[in-house]
């Protein structure tokens, strides 16, 4: 027995070097994200409700600043525009044609995917350890588990996954605490190109 414990210590210690090894080499891969001023996409949300054993389906477009805003439009099958700030949601809603002003805290995934997306934007893990325990999953996909309070309450860990040049994101998918899963596909990606002032204004329609 005495000397399992220093074996489990000496195990325990180069699973942690060969994690943070693969971690670095990731991080060294995301060199691309650094050139990048803002990222437009359209989306495919599917949310697997699991109390229901139901799948929900929405499209959409996003588009978003590096440190600054995010554009989230819901076309289908509802019509809903949300621009996001770091502690602000503005929504212009189809039902009512009304814009309101929320507390992004109200909405934990969506301020969650802002914070996530905004901060990988940067690809500088060492600074997004400060928020998140990350983990290599694969060659193009880290998994996110989230520090904040405000998260960890609802969001149980999170994956992310790169686009084959390492320039924007191809998907994330978020696994709730109450066993919902909420997936994000990213298509028709366009980056570096100039937003649209007009995105950024909502009005009632």
């Amino acid at each position: 027995m005495r000397f399992l414990i220093p074996l489990i210590i000496l195990l325990a210690a180069s699973i942690s070097r060969a994690d943070d090894d693969a971690l670095k080499m990731f991080s060294e891969r995301l060199a691309p994200l650094a050139e990048i001023r803002t990222v437009q996409a359209d989306y495919i949300q599917t949310r697997k409700i699991k109390s229901l054993n139901l799948s929900l389906k929405i499209t959409g477009a996003m588009a978003l600043e590096k440190n600054g805003r995010l554009f989230w439009h819901a076309k289908s099958p509802l019509s809903c525009i949300s621009i996001i700030s770091e502690d602000s949601l503005r929504q212009w809603d189809a039902e009512t044609g009304k814009v309101i002003t929320i507390s992004a805290t109200r909405f934990p995934w969506l301020k969650f995917l802002y914070s996530s997306m905004s901060e990988w934007m940067s690809g500088d893990l060492e600074k997004l350890k400060n928020n998140f325990q990350i983990e290599v999953k694969d060659d193009y996909t880290l998994v996110l588990v989230p520090q904040q309070k405000m998260f960890a309450e609802f969001i149980a860990k999170a994956e992310i996954k790169f686009s084959p040049k390492y320039d924007s994101i191809a998907e994330m998918t978020f696994f709730e605490r109450n066993g919902d899963v909420l997936h994000f596909e990213y298509n028709n990606t366009f980056v570096n190109q100039n937003i649209p002032e007009e995105k950024w204004i909502l009005l009632p329609k």
